[in-house]
């Protein structure tokens, strides 16, 4: 399935410059540390990079057979993991577990899990620090919900398609939260049809700390 390639093209009509690397280069030094990107596809954050991360240091993972290809064409050096990992909204039939050849220094997932379950993003991320090193750390790009094209943007998309989504309604503090029978239950994320998950920051700061980033994004650092 092309739907990593797809998501990617998507967010890029959000992004001004189409680079990854340099706003996280911002907050992050990732130089010289071993990487694996998750739901990387053709290697999004080593070609931003533009030198700074080594091939050698970067892995992808991706339940994309095509765009990883491609990557692999661009960067042999690089290792490419395809796994047929299961993805409720993406790869409904997948049945890999997450099985990977050595620890990393850096996890990192691009919007991966803006569409995924609470619960299989929490399963996942207890999977994933299994594979980190002892100061390794994860760090999961999020769509920010102060960032109202893009959050527009999949909501009229998925209304397009399924012909509803649940309702976004305000706090005080301008931020969005699930709508549940009518009553609004602050401790759980926003969530639409085909899984498309929004979180309030709030909620994520139990789990990791937050990092905001300008490219409409939010990072959520977690640590072993």
């Amino acid at each position: 399935m092309k739907v990593f390639a797809q998501l990617w093209q998507q967010l890029e009509m959000y992004d001004r410059d189409h680079d990854l690397y340099t706003p996280l280069s911002q907050s992050f030094n990732w130089e010289n540390l071993k990487i694996l990107d998750f739901g990387g596809s053709r290697g999004n954050l080593l070609r931003s990079s533009k030198g700074k991360i080594f091939p050698t240091n970067y892995t992808s993972v991706d339940v994309d057979i095509e765009a990883m290809e491609i990557g692999k064409k661009d960067y042999p050096e690089a290792d490419w993991i395809h796994l047929d990992l299961y993805s409720p909204a993406y790869n409904p039939a997948g049945i890999a577990k997450i099985e990977l050849p050595k620890k990393y220094d850096i996890v990192f997932a691009y919007s991966v899990f803006t569409h995924t379950s609470f619960e299989y993003f929490i399963e996942t991320m207890n999977t994933l620090k299994t594979y980190l090193t002892q100061n390794g750390k994860i760090y999961i790009s999020m769509i920010s919900q102060e960032n109202k094209k893009v959050l527009n943007h999949f909501k009229n998309k998925r209304i397009s398609k399924y012909g509803s989504c649940d309702d976004l309604i305000k706090n005080n503090n301008d931020s969005y939260f699930y709508l549940v029978d009518n009553k609004v239950e602050e401790e759980v994320p926003f969530v639409c049809e085909n899984l498309l998950v929004l979180y309030n920051e709030k909620f994520l700061s139990k789990y990791g700390k937050i990092h905001k980033l300008r490219m409409g994004h939010v990072i959520l650092e977690l640590t072993i």
